[in-house]
Parts: C-alpha cells; structure tokens; sequence
C-alpha cells in the first residue's frame, strides 16, 4: 500500500460569486495551489490547516470534533464552501487530461498540520483511487463527461 499526493488548487466560492455578480474582479479572488494526501478515511471532504484558512479568507460557519486515527479527539471548525479543482494525467499518453471540480466545505483542526482530500470528495468528483499504484482515475461507471486536452 501507498500514499497518494496531489496538487489541487483550492478557490474561496463567495468571492467566485461576487465575480459573478460584478462585485469583484477575478485577480482578487483568494486562492491557493497547495498538495493534499488523499486519505481514504478521513471523514470530511477537506481538511486544510488555518494558514490555509487565513489565505482562503473563509470564515467559520460551525464547530467540529473528529476522531482521529491514533484514537484521539480532535477539535475543529468547518467553515464557508470552497471550490477544489484539480487535473490529472489520464492513461499513458501526455495528452489525456482530465479536470475535476467540486465544491466542499473545508475544516481546520486545532493545531492540525496536514492536509487531507478525503473520499467524500473523490466520490463527488467521480474519481477512485488505487493505492497500489498511486493513483486517481476516472469511476467507469461515472456519468461526469472526461475532457481530453
């Protein structure tokens, strides 16, 4: 078994919105390129540490508290929707690449100092993972079109 990274590139939605509504110019929206450890058992959708949140600029909308792996209790706080993209290679040839969004709501842990895309967030993308071989691919049986580049 592996461990699986990936860069995503991570969006703060209200400010998506307020470019939308012409509120705000698509140069100030706050946003961040960062890699995730893709955690097959992580029961949030994505799990960023507060300097991300700070550089988000997403505020707090509840709390949490989340069992951790090693049997402990976590306090942490879910907060405003963000948008999560990300692009990966499909099959052997450099010109299959496939985009993926969707918008999750991130939570920060106490003290938290790792980043996590959890499962919940691949499902809502259509992706599956083979840890073997360290890697996401597109779930055949998806409905969600792949865009050859």
């Amino acid at each position: 078994m592996g461990k699986i990274t990936i860069e995503i590139e991570i969006y703060n939605q209200n400010h998506q919105a307020a470019v939308r509504l012409g509120c705000m110019t698509y140069d100030k929206i706050a946003k961040m390129k960062t890699n995730v450890i893709v955690d097959s058992g992580c029961g949030h959708q994505l799990i960023l540490i507060q300097e991300d949140v700070n550089k988000l600029k997403i505020n707090q909308i509840k709390r949490t508290t989340a069992r951790l792996a090693n049997g402990s209790i976590a306090n942490g706080h879910i907060y405003e929707p963000v948008q999560l993209r990300l692009v990966l290679q499909h099959g052997d040839s450099e010109d299959h690449v496939i985009h993926r969004d969707c918008i999750v709501e991130p939570v920060a842990f106490e003290g938290g100092n790792k980043r996590l895309l959890g499962v919940i967030a691949l499902e809502q993308m259509a992706l599956d993972l083979d840890v073997t071989n360290q890697r996401l691919f597109p779930n055949s049986g998806s409905d969600i079109p792949l865009y050859d580049i």
